[in-house]
């Protein structure tokens, strides 16, 4: 799930778009993400602007984006349960930290 809203692309700004217009006000879809080091995002995706395009805005931020159906879809198929099953497991012997040490992994 991070990795598909960390790539979401705009194609365009809607700038004066209305929320009832573009479904804001009631959104089809609520993503939320927290993050280890405490921050929280949340991303609502409004209606379809066209064929193409749905309307998308993080929740604390005003400006609304067009982001391509495709991107949308590939965050609707993502299964929910995902988003608490941990990215991987290790045995107790071996330590994440001992085996990754000096390796920076990027943030969000």
């Amino acid at each position: 799930m991070i990795t598909q809203l960390s790539t979401l692309v705009a194609v365009d700004f809607a700038d004066n778009a209305k929320p009832e217009q573009t479904g804001l006000d009631s959104p089809e879809n609520t993503i939320s993400a927290s993050l280890r080091n405490g921050k929280q995002y949340k991303v609502l995706i409004g209606k379809k602007k066209d064929e193409d395009n749905f309307y998308v805005k993080m929740a604390d931020k005003p400006q609304v984006f067009l982001v391509r159906k495709f991107m949308i879809d590939q965050i609707n198929n993502v299964p929910s349960t995902s988003a608490t099953r941990p990215f991987a497991t290790w045995p107790q012997t071996r330590s994440p930290r001992s085996r990754w040490r000096g390796t920076k992994i990027p943030s969000c």
